[in-house]
């Protein structure tokens, strides 16, 4: 029931070709530039699959706790292991019992990190991430920092894996 559907490179792609065909379709006279246009991305969107993956390997198995369950389609593209999310419904804040229950899977899952999102306060996220040892990180499945353009998606996907490295992945001590 997630309908950030872009988050997933396999839905990329899909729509690159969807575009395509309609652009072909409604402008025929320019259908090989649009069919160039759409392999260039196919293939910049490939890349972006596999470097991705390749650098979220270490951190895929770690438990991690988001905001809302906007990243299934991410999550399951490349494997990773989230244990839920805190609101079902980020308009509306969590009850008193759902916030404990957070808190207790926290715990209980050894949660290294709980995302809250740019677009939301992130109060409730401070209230489970006290005292739990997690850390507080920020994913945003909409890039709503971003300009638009051609390379916005690119973009938006090393923004999360970024994010989620960053959260995840062990501390470095000093000696």
């Amino acid at each position: 029931d997630d309908p950030h559907l872009w988050l997933a490179p396999a839905n990329a792609r899909a729509m690159v070709d969807a575009i395509a065909a309609v652009l072909v379709e409604i402008d025929p006279e320019r259908e090989a530039l649009y069919r160039i246009n759409a392999e260039q991305t196919r293939q910049r969107i490939n890349a972006l699959d596999s470097s991705v993956r390749q650098r979220l390997e270490p951190v895929k198995s770690l438990p991690y706790l988001v905001f809302h369950d906007a990243y299934q389609h991410f999550e399951q593209a490349f494997e990773l292991h989230p244990v839920g999310s805190i609101v079902l419904d980020p308009e509306h804040r969590p009850g008193a019992r759902r916030l404990a229950s957070a808190r207790q899977g926290v715990s209980e899952q050894n949660v290294r990190c709980i995302f809250s999102e740019p677009q939301f306060r992130s109060s409730v996220v401070d209230v489970i991430v006290e005292g739990s040892g997690a850390r507080h990180g920020v994913l945003d499945p909409v890039g709503s920092d971003l300009s638009p353009g051609p390379d916005l998606w690119f973009e938006l996907m090393e923004n999360l894996t970024d994010s989620l490295l960053s959260c995840l992945a062990p501390s470095k001590q000093g000696p």
